[in-house]
């Protein structure tokens, strides 16, 4: 194999290992901030809370919607910065144990 060959396959072969890596999770503690206990309003609001905190910059200026719990036993809500402006918001999900599985910015 000359030289650029095996350029290119390492290139590939590098790409290829960081794609498979499994993703983390938006919040790793978050197990910690509701103990043991079933998730509730309260919780997921708090859980919510701490990933904004970490991804923004505006937390102490967001505006939390009531979760909405769904039959998997996951919960989503609506996070605003306000003042509200379109694309100010964002969308995030909580799985059954606490952890945040989705958080997105608003277009």
């Amino acid at each position: 194999m000359n030289g650029v060959a095996r350029f290119i396959w390492l290139v590939g072969l590098l790409a290829a290992s960081g794609c498979c890596q499994p993703q983390r999770p938006y919040c790793e503690p978050c197990r910690a901030a509701i103990g043991n206990a079933a998730l509730d309003g309260a919780n997921v609001l708090a859980i919510a809370r701490k990933a904004v905190a970490e991804k923004e910059d505006w937390v102490d200026h967001a505006e939390f919607q009531s979760p909405t719990r769904h039959e998997d036993g996951s919960w989503s809500l609506i996070v605003w910065r306000l003042p509200k402006v379109p694309g100010g918001h964002r969308w995030i999900k909580i799985d059954k144990a606490g952890e945040v599985i989705q958080y997105e910015r608003g277009l």
